[in-house]
């Protein structure tokens, strides 16, 4: 149905639609400065963690107890850890494996949410009620702590880590996307859909689904920066991506004690960062994105 003709009825066309045909998405999101340079060092973290092996001389797995526990120099930038492994080199590796857990993590989420709320906002009723109360329930029970009672049950991998992380975060892109079906459903052009006789599954992907888009984008992109987290979180305590292979978290988990806190402050300073700043972009980028997508600013 052409925008033409769902104005003639006194509907609306879909926010997709206006975001694709007004100009100046990306003038929009460049006035959004701090998205830009977020969007920038994201850009270079994935960069440097695929090319780690094309640019770096240093294995990471590689263990030199003669090049143990180094300060920063040219030759090694961040120093080296207790088993003589290029700081800055497991850096940019375990980058790879935090963001490819949190993204896979989210993937799930999302996907698991979007089904879950199209069908709690389109249905109505009781299956908006059970859909609705299944949410409620996983939203009250601490989430760390079960994360932490699930990965010691089932056991610490990335496999394990990124199937718990996503089946126990897509409460809230659930509501998200049941709000925006439940505000659509109430447009003209839906009454016109039905009217016409347009299947439930067209008109989900084709009318409604579009219109939940951007707040699915959004919420996607911030809750990369939550999965990042928790997996952090899960492998400084020893239950998320086991070493050798590193990760933020569990480099992190090597800066315990406070001769290493204190004399050796090159071991956590890298991992710090790269976690604060990451998230810290993914959520400003979440901002920008946010604020170019609206079609109604």
């Amino acid at each position: 149905m052409s925008s033409a003709a769902l104005a003639s009825i006194g509907g609306q066309p879909h926010a997709l639609e206006e975001i694709k045909t007004r100009p100046g998405f990306w003038k929009r999101f460049v006035r959004h400065r701090v998205a830009v340079i977020s969007l920038v060092f994201l850009v270079f973290m994935g960069l440097a963690a695929l090319l780690t092996p094309l640019v770096s001389p240093y294995d990471p797995y590689a263990m030199s107890l003669v090049d143990a526990n180094k300060p920063p120099s040219l030759e090694h930038p961040l120093g080296t850890d207790k088993l003589g492994r290029d700081t800055l080199t497991r850096v940019f590796v375990g980058g790879r494996v935090s963001i490819l857990v949190a993204l896979a993590a989210v993937a799930i989420s999302s996907s698991l949410g979007t089904v879950l709320g199209l069908i709690a906002g389109f249905r109505g009723g009781w299956v908006d009620s059970i859909i609705m109360r299944v949410t409620d329930v996983f939203m009250a029970i601490p989430l760390f702590v079960l994360l932490i009672v699930l990965v010691s049950m089932l056991g610490s991998s990335a496999r394990n880590v990124v199937l718990i992380i996503g089946f126990l975060s897509w409460m809230g892109v659930a509501r998200l996307v049941r709000g925006q079906v439940l505000s659509v459903m109430n447009q003209p052009f839906i009454e016109a859909a039905e009217s016409t006789g347009v299947p439930v599954g067209r008109m989900l992907t084709r009318h409604v689904l579009p219109n939940s888009f951007i707040p699915i984008v959004v919420a996607s992109t911030l809750g990369v920066a939550n999965a990042m987290l928790q997996e952090a979180a899960l492998s400084f305590l020893g239950l998320g991506i086991q070493p050798p292979t590193p990760s933020w978290g569990n480099m992190l988990n090597a800066a315990q004690s406070l001769q290493v806190l204190v004399n050796e402050p090159w071991v956590w300073i890298g991992p710090g960062l790269a976690i604060a700043l990451t998230v810290l972009s993914i959520n400003f980028l979440g901002d920008g994105l946010r604020d170019a997508l609206d079609p109604y600013v």
